[in-house]
């Protein structure tokens, strides 16, 4: 499947969203409930939709380039090593050696190869499991999946999905001292994705009948989420203030599931409308979702770099309302500028992922254009 100017549209919202997502990651430092605090946290419940909206577009697209790989091949694999693993293993040697450098971490070769292959490298490349997982688990998941398509039991399917979602999140959230289950959730973890993932697969066989739902339900779909995101904001003010009805961190997972599917939804339809227009904004959207893959392995790299070094020399603390702003704008800025200079080194591939030539920024006539 050619990679349509939407699917770029949605990967620039995941961009936007990774790293509202780490910059609001703060509130809690902060302390107390203050203003600061509580609105941070808000734009991180917001902003989590960003890892969900990256599954269901790589479901969308391995639909579209294997909806007929139902058994493994070498080709497959190979997709997977040049456009996953490679990028990963580097991006994990990059992580530890800033914590051998800078924190004065050391490593045994046997927690280097434990971090490498449990994506501990660094606190977002856990992700990488879950992505690899579906990797491993497409050609089974594809027979299911079009199996249930073909004898009208998508519901079904779905209700499944949810199940094994929610139930993996639960059993997530429990402390086990039995090592071997620990291990299990890690291997396991493409199940926290899977209603995502599941979802973006559909829109690839339904994306006409999917669009016209979202439009027609689009006063419903506002009206879901004015009563979501509140009750998921109780659940978070619990888990991180309050900390007195354990049970409502539980009940947020299936409220994060309900929350995180509608704005997917949303941004879905939202992508299509912008894709019609040639303005600023999908110029901009493009241009960072072009960067996407890079951006989402490096950014944490200028997160600690600022978070340690840069703001506090600055005496700008997580308690004030410019850190964020600040920190949100560095990270992007200190990102894009690393992938412009990585897209143009040979064998980019291998370090950030495919890239769209013609959205790369060029000199012309002493200017420069995004193209």
């Amino acid at each position: 499947m050619q990679k349509s100017n939407t699917v770029l549209i949605l990967r620039g919202f995941v961009v936007l969203g990774v790293i509202l997502m780490h910059t609001s990651w703060f509130f809690s430092s902060g302390g107390s409930e203050n203003m600061v605090a509580l609105s941070s946290m808000l734009l991180e419940v917001l902003s989590l939709f960003a890892v969900p909206l990256f599954m269901a577009i790589a479901g969308y697209l391995f639909t579209g380039r294997n909806k007929h790989a139902y058994i493994y091949s070498a080709a497959f694999f190979k997709k997977m090593l040049l456009s996953v693993l490679s990028p990963y293993l580097l991006f994990s040697t990059l992580y530890i050696v800033t914590a051998f450098v800078f924190d004065g971490h050391t490593y045994t070769l046997g927690e280097i190869v434990v971090d490498m292959l449990t994506g501990s490298a660094a606190v977002h490349l856990g992700f990488f499991r879950a992505l690899i997982g579906f990797y491993l688990v497409y050609p089974f998941l594809i027979r299911i999946f079009t199996k249930c398509r073909e004898s009208g039991w998508l519901k079904y399917y779905f209700a499944a999905a949810a199940v094994l979602q929610i139930s993996w999140k639960v059993l997530n959230n429990i402390q086990f001292e039995t090592v071997w289950i620990s291990y299990l959730l890690m291997g396991t973890m493409f199940l926290r994705y899977l209603v995502y993932f599941s979802l973006g697969m559909a829109a690839y066989y339904y994306k006409k009948e999917f669009l016209e739902w979202i439009g027609r339900s689009r006063k419903f779909l506002v009206w879901l989420l004015i009563i979501f995101i509140p009750l998921v904001t109780v659940c978070w003010l619990e888990k991180y203030y309050w900390k007195t009805y354990y049970i409502l961190e539980f009940i947020c997972f299936p409220l994060n599931m309900f929350l995180y599917t509608i704005l997917i939804a949303m941004l879905f339809y939202h992508s299509e409308d912008i894709d019609r227009k040639n303005t600023l904004q999908k110029r901009f959207v493009l241009y960072l979702g072009n960067y996407s893959f890079g951006i989402f392995l490096i950014h944490i790299f200028f997160m600690y770099l600022c978070t340690e070094y840069l703001l506090p020399l600055l005496q700008i603390t997580p308690s004030m309302l410019t850190f964020y702003p600040l920190l949100f704008v560095l990270m992007l800025v200190l990102s894009l500028g690393s992938m412009e200079i990585l897209a143009r080194l040979p064998f980019h591939e291998l370090l950030i992922g495919k890239v769209e030539r013609r959205l790369l920024l060029r000199r012309k006539s002493g200017r420069t254009n995004s193209l």
